[in-house]
């Protein structure tokens, strides 16, 4: 996954055709789109009840406003936060450390600061969820299209550096000024949901990937995109996102028929 990482990384273009990734050489990527599927989310009554009070979403006036259209993601940021203030049932980090790190600093594309990491969450050991700033669209073309069969790079780098994560402890060794990757996984799926925001809308991803197969799979799906801007700004949106930041469905598992490693 670091090495996919690294590929996605390299490239220029801020987005990427369905059919181009499932070209990839040594790992078999199926990319769906599925945003006509209603979405079930298994959450609690408390964070249902949390989401739903949540004061950023249903009184923005009461604080600083609503935010530009390209302005969610610390908006969401703060909900997110509140929510876990009334429910504190999980962990959330920065993106530091190993990988990422270049989403924590930001990405740079055509000299234009593009991709922002902006906080994660560790829903379980093998599923986290992340929340994601994505400027692309301000010069991609392929964005303003409208069309939903393309996945975004801040995406791409998001799944495979929470997948590396998954596997690895990152152990620090002080003398070589380094971190050191330790093998933590030994099977089952690794699971992200990535919730990213572009300007006046919200794209949420899911992918999956079984590491312990001969064969591996990574399926990426496009669950959802929704409207949320200044001026179109709805609470009850504002409580979906929430909801698949904080209590997300499984993703879409392709299984291998032919065993494991």
């Amino acid at each position: 996954m670091a090495d996919l990482f690294r590929l996605y990384l390299s490239y220029s273009s801020g987005s990427f055709q369905f059919g181009w990734l499932q070209k990839t050489v040594d790992l078999k990527v199926r990319c769906r789109d599925t945003t006509s599927d209603k979405a079930v989310f298994p959450i609690s009554s408390d964070l249902l009840k949390a989401i739903h009070k949540c004061e950023r979403v249903t009184a923005p006036e009461k604080s600083r406003g609503l935010p530009s259209d390209w302005g969610f993601s610390g908006f969401m940021k703060t909900a997110a936060h509140q929510v876990l203030d009334e429910v504190p049932f999980t962990q959330s980090e920065e993106f530091h450390g190993p990988l990422f790190r270049w989403l924590g600093v930001g990405i740079m594309i055509n000299s234009y600061p593009a991709i922002k990491g902006v906080q994660i969450f560790h829903l379980h050991h093998n599923h986290w969820s992340c929340m994601i700033r994505d400027h692309s669209s301000a010069f991609d073309t392929k964005q303003q299209e409208n069309h939903r069969d393309y996945l975004l790079k801040s995406e791409l780098l998001a799944v495979t550096s929470i997948f590396c994560r998954q596997m690895n402890e990152m152990v620090w060794l002080p003398e070589e000024n380094r971190y050191m990757a330790k093998l933590i996984y030994k099977e089952g799926f690794l699971m992200a949901t990535v919730v990213t925001f572009v300007h006046g809308k919200v794209r949420i991803i899911q992918a999956s990937c079984n590491p312990s197969e001969t064969y591996p799979t990574l399926t990426l799906t496009l669950r959802a995109i929704y409207k949320l801007g200044e001026d179109n700004y709805d609470k009850e949106v504002a409580f979906d996102v929430l909801k698949w930041i904080l209590s997300p469905p499984e993703p879409a598992k392709q299984l291998s028929m032919r065993g494991k490693k």
